[in-house]
C-alpha cells in the first residue's frame, strides 16, 4: 500500500474508518426508529414521511456511506496514489452527516435539504475520479458513473416527494437498489474468488469471459430499463427476462468459486452467501414481473436486507482488519453478527412472504437481529477504526 501523509487523527487517515463506523451506527439508529414506527409510535416525522425516510436513508444514507468509504479506500490500492484523508475527508463526512440530520429533522426549507443531500455523491465522485484520471484507469471509471447515477436517482426520489408521486418514489428506490446491485455484482465478482483463493489456496476455475459479460450485461440492461421507467413504461416480460438471465448467469459464475471450501472461514462464506442473495433477489423479481404472486417488495428486500446486509457487514469487517494491519480472521462476535444479519434477511423475506399473517412478528425480529448484529460490529471495531494501524504503517 502506498504511503499516506501522517495524520494525527487516525479516524480520518482513510475513508473506510469514519464511514464504516458512522454507517453501522446510523443503521442501528435508523432501524430502531423504523421498529418504533412499525409498533405504532408516531412521534417521529422526518422529511418525506417515515416510509420514504426508511427506504431512502437505508440506500442513500447507510449503503451510500459504506460504498463511498469502500471506493475511496480501494482507489488507493487501484492507483498507488494517496486517497482522500485529513481535512478534506472530514469535510466529506460532515456533508454526509448534515444530509442525515436534515432528512431526519427537517428544520430548513425542502430545497436546502435536497441540495445538501444531493451534494454528497458528486463530491465523493470527484475524490474518486482524480486519482483514476491521473493513472488513466478507465477500467474503474464505472464506479464514478455509479456515484453520479446515485445522485440522479436521489434527485428523482426528492422530486417524487415534492410532487407527491408515490409510484415514482417507489421506482426511484427500486432503481437505486438495482444500481447498487450492479456494483455488488461487479466488485463481488472481482474480490470474492480472489479472497477465496488467497485464503484456501484453491484457485477459482478459469474465468469464462462471455458468461460473465452476459451476466453483467443483462444486469446493466435491467438497470437501464428500470431507469427508463421514470419516463415511459417498460413491458414486464422484458424486466423478467433480463432479471432471470442475469440471476442464472451470476449463479453459474459464483458456482465456480469453491464455496464448499470456505465453511471454516466466516469472512469468506459470508461473502459467498451475500452474493447468493443477489441471485435470489433477481429470481424473485423475475417471477414477480412474470405474473407470479410474489410482491416486488420481497425481491427488493432480498437485495437490500439479504445481499447488501451480508456483503456490507462481511466486507466492512474484512477491510477494517486488513487495512489496519490486523490478521484477517473473524472473531466469535463478528461471526455471530453474520448469522444475525442472515437471520434478519431470512425472516424479512421468507417469513413475510410465506407467513404473511405474522408479518409484524417477522418485521420486528428482522429489526432486532439487524440492530444487534451492527452493534456487535461497533463493539468489535470502534477501537480498531479510531486508533493507528497495529503494524505502525500509515493508513
Amino acid at each position: 500500500m502506498p504511503n499516506t501523509p501522517a495524520i494525527s487523527n487516525a479516524l480520518f487517515a482513510l475513508a473506510f474508518r469514519p464511514f464504516f463506523l458512522l454507517a453501522a451506527l446510523f443503521s442501528v439508529i435508523l432501524m430502531l426508529l423504523w421498529g418504533l414506527a412499525l409498533s405504532g409510535w408516531d412521534g417521529f416525522t422526518p422529511y418525506g414521511g417515515i416510509q420514504f425516510w426508511h427506504g431512502h436513508e437505508m440506500l442513500f444514507g447507510f449503503v451510500g456511506a459504506v460504498l463511498v468509504g469502500f471506493l475511496l479506500t480501494a482507489v488507493q490500492n487501484w492507483t498507488g496514489l494517496p486517497a482522500v484523508n485529513g481535512k478534506p475527508l472530514m469535510a466529506l463526512v460532515l456533508l454526509w452527516l448534515s444530509g442525515r440530520f436534515l432528512m431526519a429533522v427537517p428544520v430548513v426549507p425542502d430545497i436546502v435539504i435536497i441540495f445538501v443531500d444531493l451534494l454528497f455523491f458528486p463530491a465523493a465522485a470527484i475524490f474518486l475520479f482524480i486519482p483514476l484520471l491521473v493513472r488513466s484507469q478507465a477500467r474503474n471509471y464505472f464506479a464514478v458513473l455509479v456515484l453520479f447515477l446515485l445522485m440522479f436517482c436521489n434527485g428523482i426520489s426528492h422530486y417524487s416527494v415534492l410532487n407527491n408521486q408515490l409510484q415514482l418514489q417507489q421506482q426511484a428506490l427500486f432503481s437505486t437498489t438495482l444500481l447498487i446491485t450492479v456494483m455488488m455484482a461487479i466488485i463481488g465478482g472481482r474480490i470474492i474468488p480472489m479472497f477465496t483463493a488467497n485464503t484456501t489456496g484453491i484457485t477459482a476455475k478459469d474465468r469464462q469471459v462471455w458468461p460473465d459479460r452476459i451476466a453483467l450485461g443483462a444486469l446493466w440492461l435491467l438497470l437501464f430499463m428500470s431507469l427508463l421507467m421514470f419516463s415511459m413504461p417498460v413491458p414486464a416480460i422484458l424486466l423478467s427476462i433480463m432479471a432471470f438471465l442475469s440471476a442464472i448467469m451470476l449463479a453459474w459464475r459464483s458456482s465456480r468459486w469453491h464455496f464448499s471450501q470456505t465453511l471454516s472461514h466466516p469472512l469468506l462464506w459470508s461473502l459467498h452467501l451475500g452474493y447468493l442473495w443477489i441471485v435470489i433477489g433477481l429470481l424473485l423479481y423475475a417471477a414477480s414481473q412474470a405474473g407470479f404472486a410474489i410482491p416486488e417488495t420481497i425481491a427488493l428486500h432480498s437485495l437490500t436486507a439479504g445481499a447488501m446486509g451480508m456483503l456490507i457487514i462481511s466486507m466492512m469487517s474484512r477491510v477494517s482488519l486488513g487495512h489496519t494491519g490486523r490478521p484477517i480472521v473473524s472473531s466469535r462476535l463478528i461471526t455471530l453478527s453474520f448469522y444475525l444479519v442472515m437471520a434478519a434477511a431470512i425472516v424479512r423475506v421468507f417469513g413475510v412472504w410465506l407467513l404473511p399473517a405474522h408479518s409484524s412478528i417477522w418485521l420486528m425480529l428482522s429489526v432486532l437481529f439487524w440492530c444487534i448484529a451492527f452493534m456487535m460490529f461497533l463493539i468489535r471495531f470502534l477501537q480498531v477504526l479510531t486508533q493507528p494501524r497495529a503494524d505502525g504503517k500509515p493508513g
